[in-house]
């Protein structure tokens, strides 16, 4: 049993003073693992945020479409001017065959000339086939004041849709068709009817604006020719419209997105946009420039633009630099990440290599570096935390992993020594002999010295002592020298 105890005692001691040292390591490694993995960080946050960009996306070119089809539009196309008139909202929303059309007339008013149709943008009641929103006016009153709320980015359509998704029951149901409606005080109030014309502009917005039309301006349009003459339309064949567009160089096919926006020129789809509209974000907060809030597990933490609240004014050339997976100066690739959180000394080769590598300035370079310190610290311990689904952010498990290997290590030690201790003083007493527990003495009679009546001292007869005998192991008597006069 004792040799058992030892060897368990020894192992307890060994973890110990590995787990001891180990706390610290084991800490510090997960720690510069963390601040290290920026580049996968940055990645995340794309793949992450990336259908929420969409979505704002889609929010801001609808926002876009129904702000020109509300005021009206202008744009240049190839070197012509268009002006495209406002819909009345009445139109737009009750009447069937209500379009908002953008187009180019080339000649003299109505009475003779030619028109190239740009695009066409169905109204509600026409994408629906009926007259939608027949119940109150102020509904697409509202809307239309919501919509222009920020075209830039879309935000009043996100708040209109975020609202209608919220509305889960029927209280919160009839508040939304309140508020559209201008009833919020009134009694007496059919709500449903109201709520089914937001039904309808819901539909409207996701399965015609978003769930197709977008899609079909990024992809582009085939342009039509047709003449007039005397306020008739004359049609004309493909053929006919080739040639003569070959003549005064117009194209047969332009990308409405481009004409909008000529920075998306080339992306195809939203998500393209959406990436773009990210970088462009991280690097000047064009969208939010109060930043854009990470929903993390641990809660909303912002930190992740350099841009904001100061853009850093890089040019597309740049961003697209510093967000190439190949390149190895850029923030998303291994490589290059480990080369920007060295922080090399300004002047040094491996800075004007970053420098040069991504066609960055000197300002932008003072601004990258201090924004990369907060994002190591401030953001991408809870976005490895996300990331891994963990529950702590990655710094607080490693202190907590410190701390509880040596503690471990300390209990281990306590432990191995203690049982050590025991085991020697166990083999220490069973070396002794046992000692014999000696026996109760039996009463033995008392002599007394015998007096006589003359009071004359009279020695006793015996004067002995009872000794324990160690080696016999019992009493015996001794005898005792007698007292000198």
């Amino acid at each position: 049993m004792s040799k058992k105890i030892a060897f368990f005692s020894c192992i307890l001691l060994s973890f110990g003073a590995i787990a001891i040292p180990g706390g610290p390591i084991i800490g510090d490694l997960i720690t510069d693992m963390t601040y290290s993995m920026v580049d996968d960080g940055l990645l995340g946050i794309q793949d992450e945020a990336g259908p929420m960009i969409d979505q704002m996306v889609l929010d801001a070119f609808t926002a876009i479409l129904l702000g020109a089809a509300f005021d009206g539009m202008e744009m240049e196309f190839s070197g012509f001017p268009v002006t495209a008139d406002a819909v009345p909202l009445r139109d737009f929303f009750r009447n069937p065959s209500s379009n908002f059309e953008v187009y180019v007339k080339i000649g003299i008013g109505n009475l003779l000339g030619a028109q190239v149709d740009v695009f066409k943008l169905k109204g509600v009641a026409n994408y629906l086939d009926n007259g939608s929103l027949n119940t109150n006016p102020q509904v697409y009153v509202n809307f239309a004041s919501k919509v222009k709320e920020d075209v830039d980015t879309g935000s009043g359509v996100s708040d209109f849709l975020e609202m209608y998704d919220g509305c889960t029951n029927d209280a919160k149901k009839e508040t939304m068709a309140r508020l559209y409606a201008n009833k919020e005080n009134s009694n007496n109030f059919e709500w449903e009817p109201i709520w089914d014309d937001l039904t309808d502009i819901v539909i409207y917005v996701r399965e015609y604006i978003q769930g197709y039309y977008i899609q079909w301006l990024i992809d582009g349009t085939e342009l039509s020719l047709s003449f007039f003459f005397a306020g008739v339309s004359i049609p004309t064949t493909t053929e006919l419209r080739d040639a003569l567009f070959s003549i005064i160089d117009i194209p047969t096919k332009v990308y409405i997105v481009e004409l909008l926006k000529p920075e998306l020129a080339g992306l195809k789809n939203p998500h393209e946009i959406g990436v773009f509209m990210l970088w462009q974000q991280w690097a000047n907060g064009t969208l939010l420039p109060e930043g854009f809030g990470l929903p993390l597990i641990g809660g909303t933490f912002y930190g992740f633009e350099v841009g904001v609240p100061n853009p850093s004014n890089m040019t597309e050339e740049v961003v697209l630099n510093l967000w190439n997976e190949e390149s190895e100066v850029s923030l998303v690739n291994s490589v290059g990440i480990d080369k920007w959180i060295s922080y090399p000394e300004k002047g040094s080769e491996l800075y004007n290599e970053l420098m040069i590598g991504n066609n960055l300035t000197e300002a932008q370079m003072d601004g990258i570096f201090p924004w990369l310190v907060n994002f190591q610290h401030n953001v991408m311990p809870y976005l490895a935390q996300h990331q891994m689904s963990l529950p702590v952010d990655t710094i607080t498990l490693a202190g907590m992993l410190e701390i509880g290997m040596i503690t471990i290590g300390i209990l281990f030690i306590v432990l191995g020594t203690t049982g050590l201790i025991s085991n020697r003083v166990v083999k220490h007493n069973a070396k002794k002999p046992p000692k014999m527990k000696p026996p109760k003495p039996k009463k033995m009679p008392m002599t007394y010295p015998q007096v006589d009546t003359r009071k004359k001292y009279i020695e006793p007869k015996t004067v002995s002592k009872r000794v324990w005998n160690e080696q016999l192991g019992f009493y015996e008597y001794k005898k005792l020298p007698k007292a000198s006069n």
